[in-house]
């Protein structure tokens, strides 16, 4: 059954911030192998970056595809594209984020790609084609009138150089003040869909001699932790100034965990020997803390003034028992090109596959808040 069939009132009812606070919990559960899956296949879905085309790229295990997420207490309806069309009639969809963000993004297109029978009635708006370079796309779904988007911000904030007579040695700053220079292409969307994190470690800050900056002031001693939720701040005022509950739906997606064994991702850090989810016994042991960043975004959204307008989507939980689902060695034609095996990719998720999920949490989500379109029943 889609969303929003006669098994709507099975339906989780969220509030507006983390899943402690829901009448059922969609976002603890388990993996649960179903032959019914995937939802579409990578040949039939012409919106997706190479790198996430594990099938095609000569995987040998395909069954990282056929696992869904089945909360313990309750069920998420199957998802439905022509549905979520439907709901998404004349609007905007925003993602703007790090390349999770943006593997969340390609999943979405290629799920409700799946509605449309004709798929050259989807297309960039600009006549550009996917690549991992353009800072945005966005495509259109003519037949709803729809445009599905995406924004790369990998910190939320500006990078930029550093101010003048900053210290030698400074290559960049963090303007943790300034919200991301692309907030007025996308203001104004229907449903705004935000990531962080991956970017903010102290490999990708302070080893590459990048400090935070507040106004005209280099701040060299200010922490990482600190620089974040300076940042969340920033943002946090801006929706609380610009964000139009009565129009715009917020959701901040919470952190997808990585899985390098053996080492970093540049020092052999390997996961293609992963071939089902981890169980929870190996998830206790291998991964038994929360990333810090999910609580500030939480904390974040929990005290703003439009909080009613927003969602936090724990996907942490899921996501950490699938060191199966990366694209590992198969990030481009392993036959042609093989991937040198101290170089995989055990962050970004192969497609079809985990980020599926992300969607089905979201739109279950969007459904339960049952604001606008997202209270009518099921209409395909």
């Amino acid at each position: 059954q889609g969303f929003g069939s006669s098994s709507s009132s099975k339906l989780p009812r969220t509030t507006s911030t983390t899943s402690s606070k829901t009448a059922c919990d969609i976002f603890h559960g388990s993996w649960v192998y179903d032959e019914s899956y995937p939802l579409y296949r990578a040949p039939n879905c012409p919106f997706m970056d190479p790198g996430f085309r594990c099938e095609q790229n000569g995987r040998p295990n395909l069954e990282y595809m056929k696992y869904r997420w089945q909360p313990h207490d309750c069920n998420l309806p199957r998802f439905n594209a022509t549905d979520m069309l439907e709901r998404l009639r004349g609007q905007r969809m925003v993602f703007v984020g790090d390349s999770l963000g943006r593997n969340h993004w390609e999943s979405t297109l290629c799920m409700l790609a799946e509605g449309v029978a004709n798929k050259s009635r989807i297309y960039e708006i600009n006549g550009e084609t996917i690549s991992k370079h353009k800072g945005s796309l966005s495509f259109r779904f003519e037949d709803y009138n729809c445009i599905i988007a995406y924004y790369r911000s990998p910190f939320l904030i500006p990078q930029t150089r550093p101010p003048h007579k900053s210290p030698k040695g400074v290559k960049c700053a963090l303007q943790v003040d300034t919200l991301t220079w692309s907030w007025r292409e996308w203001r104004n969307a229907d449903i705004l869909v935000f990531n962080a994190g991956h970017w903010w470690t102290k490999e990708k800050i302070f080893k590459k001699n990048c400090y935070f900056q507040v106004g005209d002031r280099l701040m060299m001693d200010m922490d990482l932790e600190t620089g974040f939720k300076t940042a969340l701040q920033t943002w946090g005022k801006w929706m609380e100034r610009y964000l139009d509950p009565k129009k715009t739906q917020v959701i901040f997606r919470s952190f997808a965990s990585v899985h390098f064994r053996g080492g970093a991702w540049n020092k052999g850090g390997h996961c293609h020997e992963d071939t089902h989810p981890m169980t929870d016994e190996e998830v206790k042991a291998e991964m038994t803390t929360v990333p810090w960043t999910n609580a500030i975004i939480s904390d974040e959204i929990e005290s703003n003034m439009k909080r009613d307008a927003m969602s936090f989507i724990d996907i942490t939980t899921a996501t950490k028992h699938r060191s199966d689902g990366h694209g590992g060695l198969w990030q481009k034609n392993y036959t042609l090109v093989p991937t040198p095996r101290n170089r995989q990719d055990c962050s970004h998720f192969c497609l079809p596959g985990v980020p599926d999920t992300w969607n089905e949490l979201m739109f279950a989500t969007l459904l339960a808040k049952g604001r606008r379109d997202w209270r009518q029943p099921i209409r395909y």
